[in-house]
């Protein structure tokens, strides 16, 4: 039986592997002796955008007057605080000329670089997603970056991260926190089991100035709790004070001469 070659395909079950999202893309780059290690790639940005703060950073004050506007994802637009002319930009141990439109945020973000496409077309970028990996084509130079091995950096600049599980020392430190009374926290523990604060209370021996001050601590973390004192509105109530218990001034009286 003859049969065409897209059924061909599907009878012998040749579809490609399903994948997840490779993430961004970004690069390493430096201008002048500043450091950039997440610089984005954005094939969807005509421009080059660098914010106002970086461009204060790097020194740069004297902007080129632009009438373009930006129009963004959210459907806003603004207008640019101007524009910067043949900027070099090394990646790697070569220097690309760009532009970069300036703009005002008011969050600096994670990536404050955003290299769109005439960076990519200058640098004769070729972007391999499955692989994750951005060759750079420059004459006869070709640089090779490999995505994922950049995106293992954290980003510290107070942005949120993911977190697959927890440690099992945290899990023992939320299982002491939960405890909310001191008096069920002792119970559940055993004579001679330690918990993960206990233990750190342990390590933190070589930073005290004695053994002394350490025991002292170990037995105020093992006092049992206090008997409460007596309310003495409460004694006044229920004991009241007999005649011939109390101490008063003697009185005599006489008559008068």
């Amino acid at each position: 039986m003859m049969i065409t070659k897209e059924c061909s395909a599907i009878l012998q079950n040749r579809m490609p592997e399903k994948l997840n999202d490779p993430g961004s893309f970004v690069l390493s780059c430096k201008i002048g002796s500043t450091h950039f290690h997440r610089a984005l790639c954005d094939l969807g940005s005509s421009v080059n955008l660098m914010p106002y703060s970086v461009a204060k950073l790097l020194g740069i004050t004297d902007f080129k007057p632009t009438k373009i506007s930006l129009v963004f994802a959210d459907r806003s637009v603004r207008r640019p605080v101007g524009v910067i002319m043949d900027v070099p930009i090394m990646v790697g141990d070569c220097y690309i000329p760009a532009d970069f439109v300036v703009l005002e945020l008011e969050h600096q973000p994670k990536d404050p670089l955003i290299l769109g496409r005439p960076f990519l077309a200058t640098a004769g970028a070729i972007i391999d997603v499955k692989n994750g990996k951005i060759d750079l084509h420059l004459g006869d130079i070709v640089m090779n970056f490999e995505v994922n091995k950049s995106m293992e950096k954290p980003t510290v600049d107070g942005q949120a991260f993911w977190i697959g599980e927890l440690a099992e020392t945290r899990e023992e430190v939320l299982d002491e926190l939960l405890l909310i009374d001191p008096l069920e926290l002792a119970l559940t523990k055993a004579e001679n089991e330690y918990g993960y604060m206990e233990r750190e209370a342990q390590c933190l021996v070589k930073f005290m100035d004695s053994k002394e001050a350490y025991k002292e601590l170990i037995a105020y973390m093992d006092l049992e709790r206090e008997e409460e004192e007596p309310d003495i509105d409460k004694v006044r109530k229920h004991h009241k004070p007999k005649l011939s218990s109390t101490h008063g001034a003697h009185l005599e009286l006489q008559k008068p001469s």
